[in-house]
């Protein structure tokens, strides 16, 4: 699956490396830059979630997906509330995988926008609503007028 995967994404045109041991894809993520890894969990292999935290001490900014054949309802919430961006279940189409990174890279732009902004000191304040009675005008928490949408 590793190079029909890697064969595909180079014929559209994709920088991709491809790690067939854990040892190796540690070593690719030490010596360069990546976006995203897809993680295979298969059976007799390191635990998944052992190998994404390796990588993701050699670089805290990579994302992950992991395909599975064998999807297991617990090790998927764990894996999400770790961080992991999403989960392909095995056998999947390639259309689920192109769908897959959009939802990575929507991810990794939104944490890049959210750094941008907290480096700048950005914030984002919201009012509430109080009342939508008033003709178009909306009054703030604090009592000021607000405009109208």
């Amino acid at each position: 699956m590793l190079d029909i995967l890697a064969g595909m994404f180079k014929e559209i045109g994709w920088d991709v490396a491809a790690a067939a041991t854990p040892a190796e894809a540690l070593r690719l993520v030490s010596e360069e830059e990546f976006r995203m890894a897809f993680v295979d969990n298969y059976p007799g292999s390191i635990e998944v979630m052992d190998l994404i935290d390796q990588l993701r001490a050699a670089d805290p900014n990579l994302q992950f997906v992991i395909m599975t054949g064998n999807p297991n309802i617990e090790a998927a919430v764990r894996a999400l509330a770790n961080g992991v961006a999403d989960f392909l279940r095995k056998p999947f189409h390639f259309e689920d995988l192109l769908v897959s990174i959009g939802h990575v890279n929507r991810k990794i732009d939104f944490e890049k926008q959210k750094k941008e902004l907290l480096a700048n000191g950005s914030s984002l304040m919201m009012r509430k609503r109080v009342g939508d009675d008033d003709g178009g005008a909306q009054e703030e928490k604090d009592g000021r007028q607000a405009r109208g949408n």
